[in-house]
């Protein structure tokens, strides 16, 4: 019998016999880890001041190369190791390999071996196929610890090409004419937004200086994104792909995209929805989910209720495995 410590509080620390890893960290852990996982670079997966403070102990710590361009730009932070998918850190204590995870450029998901026990992190994650990047594929595991952003029954989306058309057919109607702008996560979804504007309209396309920062390192990574210009305000007869926090004057035409946007948007969104949350948990087969942000306890009762999977939840979960 192995026993498992997973404390889940702004970030999850994962404590074996032998090793503990933390991962996407917001604050300071209680305990020292043996080493820090960073699975993006949105910022409510790390803090810098964190990342700063732990490395600065000598503790590794393993993100993306596309990962690190964007939160060490000028590689200031110490004991950064870079890990892309396909690539592991293999000890005596313990194996931890990365994979795709479908969600923003260099997104990943682990797999880590502690004591024989398969634990794995999904991350943010996405299934479908997309315009711009890989998917994600589901990955076996004992303990699978899976994102829950949209966990609840009623955030399933329509398929992509749906929500593509949609979108298109709005801005082909009201763009050609008018101010319209197309309001998005200036990190993930906005360069989504861009290649399809840019590929599927004969319109010119603009993008805020803020979203182009991050267009340029999608495209270094070998995505196309099309042409489109960098401009700070929307122009008459030309989609303008904003923050999704930028507020406009009535006189333009502004549409959220975001999953959160079921009713007064569009849902298009890097994150999985619940259809694909509970697909990822099917082909996985763990033996125990636990749920890591979002809709944590719905998503476990749902899970136990309605497919009979056993699941934990809380800040602190003791496994006996």
């Amino acid at each position: 019998m192995r026993q498992f410590r997973i404390h889940i509080s702004k970030g999850v620390f994962l404590e074996g016999d032998a090793t503990n890893i933390l991962i996407d960290p917001l604050v300071l852990p209680s305990k020292r880890p043996d080493l820090v996982l960073v699975s993006h670079a949105h910022s409510d997966h790390y803090t810098p001041g964190v990342l700063r403070r732990i490395s600065s102990t000598g503790v590794r710590i393993f993100m993306s190369t596309a990962s690190r361009m964007i939160i060490d730009p000028k590689k200031r932070l110490k004991n950064v190791v870079e890990i892309n998918p396909g690539e592991k850190i293999e000890s005596e204590k313990f194996t931890v390999e990365a994979f795709d995870a479908g969600h923003i450029i260099g997104s990943l998901q682990f797999r880590i071996e502690l004591a024989d026990v398969t634990f794995v992190y999904t991350g943010d994650f996405n299934l479908e196929k997309r315009i711009i990047l890989e998917p994600a594929k589901p990955l076996s595991s004992d303990v699978l610890l899976i994102d829950a952003t949209y966990g609840l029954p009623v955030y399933v989306f329509p398929k992509r090409q749906e929500i593509y058309s949609q979108l298109l057919s709005l801005v082909r109607e009201k763009g050609s004419d008018r101010e319209i702008a197309l309001k998005a996560r200036k990190l993930g979804v906005a360069q989504e937004v861009t290649a399809l504007l840019s590929m599927a309209t004969d319109l010119p396309v603009l993008v805020e200086p803020e979203i182009a920062v991050y267009n340029e390192i999608y495209e270094k990574f070998g995505e196309i994104l099309g042409r489109y210009a960098i401009n700070n305000n929307p122009s008459r007869g030309a989609p303008f792909v904003a923050r999704l926090s930028r507020k406009f004057p009535r006189g333009i035409q502004s549409i959220p995209l975001t999953g959160w946007a079921m009713k007064n948007g569009i849902p298009l969104s890097s994150h999985g929805d619940f259809k694909q949350i509970i697909d990822y948990v099917r082909r996985s087969s763990p033996d125990i989910v636990i749920p890591v942000c979002g809709f944590r306890e719905e998503l476990s009762s749902y899970l136990l209720g309605e497919h009979g999977f056993s699941t934990a939840n809380g800040e602190e979960i003791i496994l006996n495995l």
